[in-house]
């Protein structure tokens, strides 16, 4: 379970505070718009932020939720490749080894 807020500093700092709902939301200063992701994809940008590797992510979320192994490399792999956010927080998927995961690399992990 996340604390109320945290942030990641990449690009440039984003700060997600949890909202009444249990989501976290942040503000993008590159396109000037509130983002909101669900507790377990706030989780997976925690992870990102202490530059934790793909395989790492999963076993804590496998850990904590029902999910398979192979089913959870897929979601996080999909939740990161689409995220609107991702240019800010580059460089700590390059610090965390996930960029090879994602589109244009897409390393195989199963």
């Amino acid at each position: 379970m996340l604390a109320k807020n945290f942030y990641i500093d990449g690009k440039k700092k984003l700060y997600f505070e949890k909202d009444e709902e249990m989501n976290f939301l942040t503000f993008d200063p590159i396109r000037l718009s509130y983002f909101e992701v669900s507790n377990i994809g706030a989780e997976i940008l925690y992870c990102i932020s202490k530059k934790m590797k793909l395989e790492h992510i999963v076993a804590l979320i496998t850990d904590e939720y029902d999910i398979s192994r192979e089913g959870c490399i897929s979601e996080v792999i999909e939740f990161l490749n689409y995220i609107p956010i991702q240019d800010i927080i580059y460089t700590n998927l390059i610090q965390s080894d996930v960029y090879l995961y994602l589109e244009p690399f897409n390393k195989e992990v199963i």
